[in-house]
């Protein structure tokens, strides 16, 4: 009994030797491989020296081996990987460069095998899960890319523009690309939006969108996708929206034309450009006309080109329009003065520009309007406070302007409503018993 536990005893402390000899062994090759490819020496030569003298330097191995795949030896690098993956069996950089070998060799069942042994060797890779992906999909093994793909954009998120650009090629279908690669939580979707806006895809930044928004969008993803429709020309949708996020538009169509909310500076919102030569905020007391605040720009010289306070608006189109506001002038010097503008958006060919009057010197609150009728077809347009740079001498731009209530109204709209109301009138007027 006794010599049989000593025995097993001496089984133990074998197996634990040979374990610990096979660590220190392993360590000591890392070692001296680290020292090896610090080597300045980089030449073919220089390689296979050191490799000779250290036959466990899998650095250099390796890189030999893509020496000879970049000559045109797919079967030489295929040799020196399986002797390379015997002293290091568990280095996914081995078993990517066999896939890449066996791969120019003609061999893409062992290029599949060590493609997967990399990705088992490499979960949470993004790298080694891409290479991988592309030696399968030259292989034709369409299926087996999803997990690497998706461990791809699972772990290296600063890739994922490389991977979706892949995997819309190959799968020709972003309904599958979502579905089957992007995972379901927030941060993806947004990254497989960010990648759908970046190459003005509308089908997929739609069904990006809509996973996102099943899952749960923020009101700042709810704007980056109304920017996105609008780029694309699809006002209605950006609009449907728009107003399931803000409420529906009132009769003046311009939103927060008061000033009295936040702007939110994308969208349908006010857009506010920082621009040298002038100072724009909402603001109260002598910015306000009506309620408690209005918009104060402030122009602190120069000739200065100014399109910075703008609001892109929905319109119909082959309908009579007229933008209206509050303005107040304070010291407005130059002969060119800034006023409200009309700009055609989406839709409105042909329209051209309109502008209302200059507004200089000082004056105090009153209207300003510009009428405008839409093309058929316009969908949107842009209003905004213009001023534009001159060529007359006295083109040294200050002073304060400020707006507020500021409207866009239908005029066929209101001409309806008027004629309405008078025939309503007349007919009552001529009642029987009047």
């Amino acid at each position: 009994m006794r010599k049989a536990e000593g025995e097993v005893k001496r089984t133990r402390v074998a197996g634990v030797a040979l374990a610990v000899g096979f660590v220190v062994a392993a360590v000591g090759c890392l070692a001296l491989g680290h020292v090896a490819s610090r080597s300045p020496s980089s030449s073919r030569a220089a390689l296979e020296a050191r490799v000779r003298a250290l036959p466990c330097n899998v650095a250099d191995r390796l890189t030999l081996a893509r020496l000879d795949l970049a000559a045109g030896r797919p079967r030489a690098a295929r040799a020196r990987l399986a002797s390379s993956l015997r002293s290091a069996p568990f280095s996914a950089d081995l078993w990517l460069a066999r896939a890449e070998a066996a791969l120019h060799a003609g061999r893409p069942r062992e290029a599949r095998r060590a493609s997967r042994a990399a990705v088992a060797l490499a979960p949470t890779s993004g790298f080694a899960c891409y290479r991988a992906a592309l030696v399968l999909l030259q292989i034709g093994d369409g299926v087996a890319t999803d997990p690497p793909l998706r461990c791809a954009l699972e772990n290296d998120p600063g890739s994922a523009s490389a991977v979706l650009d892949l995997a819309h090629a190959v799968y020709a279908d972003d309904a599958v690309v979502l579905d089957a690669l992007v995972p379901p939580d927030a941060q993806s979707q947004r990254g497989f939006l960010a990648w759908a806006y970046s190459r003005g895809s509308a089908e997929a930044a739609r069904r990006g969108w809509e996973a996102l928004a099943a899952i749960g969008a923020s009101a700042a993803d709810r704007l980056r996708h109304i920017d996105f429709l609008l780029s694309q020309g699809e006002v209605d949708a950006a609009a449907a929206l728009w107003t399931a996020g803000y409420g529906p538009r009132g009769p003046g169509l311009v939103f927060d034309g008061d000033f009295e909310g936040d702007p939110v500076g994308a969208g349908f919102g006010w857009a506010f450009r920082g621009v040298e030569g002038a100072r724009i905020a909402i603001a109260g007391g002598p910015a306000a006309a009506r309620g408690a605040r209005g918009l104060a720009i402030e122009f602190a010289g120069g000739n200065l080109d100014f399109a910075h306070v703008s609001q892109i608006v929905p319109v119909a189109g082959g309908r009579r329009y007229q933008l209206s506001a509050l303005v107040r002038a304070d010291g407005i010097t130059s002969l060119s003065g800034p006023r409200l503008a009309v700009l055609p958006y989406a839709g409105c060919e042909g329209f051209q520009p309109v502008y209302g009057p200059e507004l200089l010197g000082t004056r105090p609150w009153s209207p300003s309007d510009v009428d405008f009728t839409t093309p058929p077809g316009c969908r949107a347009v842009m209003v905004l406070v213009r001023r534009a740079p001159t060529t007359r001498l006295d083109h040294d731009l200050r002073g304060r302007l400020y707006l507020d209530d500021v409207k866009l109204t239908d005029a066929d709209d209101a001409s309806a409503t008027e004629s309405a109301s008078a025939a309503t009138s007349r007919s009552r007027n001529t009642s029987p018993g009047m």
